[in-house]
């Protein structure tokens, strides 16, 4: 209740009492989520220490919450500690604990560490295509980001709204028109022109290529 109302620092004091006597992760993960709902970015940090020197181990919901605040400060060192310990605890790497590491260490600048973490996952869905798509145009690799779409396409994975987002996106950042209608006939094909996410990014692509009117 405390945390849905926003009452942080209350709910923090009622937590605290009962951290170092529990070392169950659902106290310290309420506290974490609590803290990086508030951007409290130090003070989380603060609290995953503990859970190291507690010995509590960290469970999915752990390892979600910090992968998300990891990319949100783009702090690479401790991303890459987490992903240690991620290793180390031998939670089930899977592909939406792939997807989020691609995620996290595109937003910390590491093209070269997302793209281990894919290459490395035996299965791989649309959400993760998607998120090293985005991870190299975060990062200005437009015409890699584009190359991708060939690798999915042989893999035979489809592509959703929020794929053809970010490839429309790239178009944008080298103008590449061409490219650009060719993804826009796919669009239009799929159903997805409709789509909000596809629809500004169709607008951001062509007026980015001096020619708005396509649009």
């Amino acid at each position: 209740m405390y945390l849905k109302c926003f009452h942080v620092d209350l709910a923090l004091q009622v937590l605290e009492s009962e951290l170092g006597s529990n070392n169950d992760a659902f106290c310290y993960n309420s506290v974490l989520n609590a803290l990086v709902e508030s951007q409290r970015w130090a003070e989380a940090v603060d609290v995953l220490g503990r859970m190291v020197d507690e010995c509590v181990v960290w469970d999915s919901v752990t390892y979600d919450s910090v992968m998300g605040f990891c990319g949100q400060i783009r702090d690479l060192r401790l991303g890459l500690q987490v992903h240690a310990q991620l290793l180390k605890g031998g939670l089930m790497f899977d592909v939406f604990v792939g997807s989020k590491l691609v995620d996290m260490y595109g937003k910390c600048g590491d093209v070269l560490n997302a793209r281990k973490v894919f290459d490395d996952l035996q299965n791989r869905n649309v959400v993760v295509w998607t998120s090293l798509m985005t991870a190299y145009l975060q990062n200005g690799d437009f015409e890699e980001t584009l190359n991708l779409l060939t690798c999915m396409d042989q893999e035979g994975t489809m592509a959703n709204e929020f794929t053809f987002a970010v490839l429309l996106n790239a178009c944008a950042g080298i103008a590449a028109l061409k490219h650009g209608d060719i993804l826009h006939g796919r669009v239009e094909k799929l159903g997805f022109k409709n789509r909000v996410v596809v629809g500004n990014a169709l607008i951001n692509m062509y007026s980015k290529s001096g020619s708005i009117d396509s649009s």
